[in-house]
Order: structure tokens, then C-alpha cells, then sequence
């Protein structure tokens, strides 16, 4: 499975403007767990809680053709 990383320079979020033609779909990410307490995290905290995240392929037929 692929990872997602929070992109950090010199201790800070670090984010770049893409265009909108270049998107070419959504995807699903859940966390990778064991590195924050799960247990005190919802969909409101998780993005700051955690800092890597796995890409589902399997959520739909479209991202399994292209992470596949």
C-alpha cells in the first residue's frame, strides 16, 4: 500500500497550490495506527493527530485500476 506523509519544512506544514485540471480523483486514506492514541482521536482530530496515512486502493474500482 502506498504512504501519505504530512509534508513538514523546518517544523512547520509545508503545502503547495496544485491546478485543478491535474486532480483526477479522490481517495480514501485511513491512519497509520501506532503512532498516536487511537482511542482519543476522531474524524475532527485525526489530520493533526497523525502524520502518515495509507492509501486505500480497494475503495473503489477506478482507484484500484490506477494504484494498481
Amino acid at each position: 500500500m502506498y504512504k501519505v506523509l504530512h509534508l513538514m519544512k523546518d517544523g512547520r506544514p509545508h503545502a503547495s497550490i496544485i491546478s485543478v485540471d491535474s486532480i483526477i480523483s479522490s481517495i480514501h486514506l485511513f491512519p497509520r495506527f501506532g503512532q498516536f492514541d487511537a482511542q482519543n482521536s476522531n474524524s475532527f482530530t485525526v489530520l493533526n493527530n497523525c502524520h502518515s496515512f495509507y492509501v486505500n486502493p480497494f475503495s473503489d474500482w477506478d482507484n484500484y485500476l490506477i494504484f494498481s
